[in-house]
């Protein structure tokens, strides 16, 4: 028995735990407020995120994609077109002696005596009868309804009489300087030589005007 006793460990009891400190309530008021202080800076950092996101998109959809495709369009698909500029006064032919001292005589050969005939010259080579007898006499509308004619540029074959006038308006420019007297006439074609044959067919038909 007594060997027993001194071999046997006997039961094994519990050992004391001591209680954790807790902390006080500055303590925690600390922690919940670098906590709370935590999850903003979180959150500021998710929406930065997020409008970069968003500024990036737009960025993309709003100005590189169109501006590549403008590019590749301009390169690849679009038909080169051809201007040719110019300027002519229109004069009147009056006989001096008859024009005397008399203030028509006075104003002859100044902008302002030709004022009226230059802008009645521009107003018809805007109209739609300059446009008729330039697609008859040189075939304005064939000029634009080629198959070689990139899309935007091209001009329905069956296309109304509107259509056309668009189509006319937008490639002939004409401008009228009154200080100067001076029309200024910018023909647009897809040919060097057909848009210099435009611009002396409406230049003949300012003359006759």
């Amino acid at each position: 028995l007594a060997a027993q006793a001194a071999g046997g460990e006997g039961p094994r009891l519990p050992r004391p735990v001591r209680p954790l400190p807790l902390p006080g309530a500055e303590e925690r008021a600390e922690i919940n407020h670098a906590a709370e202080i935590a999850q903003i800076q979180r959150d500021i950092a998710r929406r930065r995120r997020r409008k970069s996101a968003l500024l990036a998109a737009r960025l993309f959809a709003f100005v590189l994609l169109p501006t590549f495709l403008c590019g590749w369009y301009f390169y690849a698909v679009a038909t080169p077109l051809y201007a040719t500029r110019t300027e002519f006064v229109i004069q009147q032919s009056q006989n001096p002696v008859a024009a005397g001292m008399s203030l028509g005589g006075l104003l002859q050969g100044s902008p302002l005596a030709t004022q009226q005939d230059s802008i009645a010259v521009q107003g018809y080579l805007q109209s739609r009868e300059a446009m008729q007898r330039l697609d008859a006499d040189h075939g304005f509308r064939a000029a634009f309804s080629g198959p070689a004619i990139d899309p935007i540029t091209r001009l329905d074959p069956d296309s109304t009489l509107e259509e056309a006038y668009r189509t006319y308006r937008r490639n002939i420019q004409i401008s009228y300087d009154p200080t100067e007297g001076i029309v200024k006439l910018e023909v647009i074609a897809p040919d060097p030589a057909l848009s210099a044959e435009f611009s002396r067919a409406l230049i003949r038909y300012a003359e006759g005007q």
